[in-house]
């Protein structure tokens, strides 16, 4: 636990440190929860901000925050990674819906608070992913759940300076769930990418 949470603060201070010498950061749009026994309210809210991959922004979306996360994933994105043969009639429509997750705490500095998320754990050949994010499809008329496969949970952070959240995603593959049937397969990512949600602005 302390060799995990001391990974998180390096993460988190490597954030700062590179925005400190950006203006643009590398996160995107998400939606947060937080447990019972939370108690700090100036996290608590709704936030507009952009999901980054590798510094460029790949969508936008709204952050709630009260006491769960609630966040629509960066779908398009997503979608090209876990459907790159799906075109024409079978090009997957999605729902929109946002991902829903309870925070963890991990950890704090005076600077920032970190939490961790998870919306699943899954045993595969004897290890076990986490999923940290999930979103819906439907493709040729049938409808999916898409789990994003992590070979960590999410991580996110608030930062008391600003007073913004920054969440990250580890992506090592999907697993697609037909909702209908339950029927599941694994699709994992050649490269890994971790995707970033930067909040922009509190909004209420």
């Amino acid at each position: 636990m302390m060799k995990r949470t001391y990974l998180l603060i390096l993460w988190a201070a490597g954030l700062l440190l590179t925005a400190a010498c950006t203006n643009d950061s590398d996160m995107v749009g998400m939606e947060i929860s937080l447990p019972d026994d939370y108690s700090n309210t100036r996290s608590a809210g709704v936030y507009d901000g952009e999901w980054t991959v590798n510094k460029q922004v790949v969508d936008t979306a709204r952050l709630e925050v009260f006491y769960e996360l609630k966040l629509r994933l960066p779908e398009d994105y997503l979608t090209r990674l876990c459907f790159p043969d799906k075109s024409g009639a079978e090009s997957p429509q999605h729902k929109g819906t946002p991902m829903e997750a309870r925070l963890l705490k991990s950890g704090y500095t005076q600077q920032m608070e970190l939490y961790s998320f998870l919306t699943m754990m899954k045993d595969s050949g004897g290890k076990t992913l986490y999923g940290a994010g999930y979103y819906y499809v439907t493709i040729a008329d049938t409808d999916y759940r898409i789990d994003l496969l992590c070979s960590e949970s999410g991580n996110s952070i608030f930062r008391l300076d600003t007073l913004l959240w920054t969440i990250a995603i580890p992506v090592s593959g999907f697993l697609i769930v037909n909702t209908a049937t339950n029927e599941e397969r694994e699709q994992p990512l050649a490269t890994p990418v971790t995707i970033y949600y930067n909040a922009k602005q509190r909004i209420r």
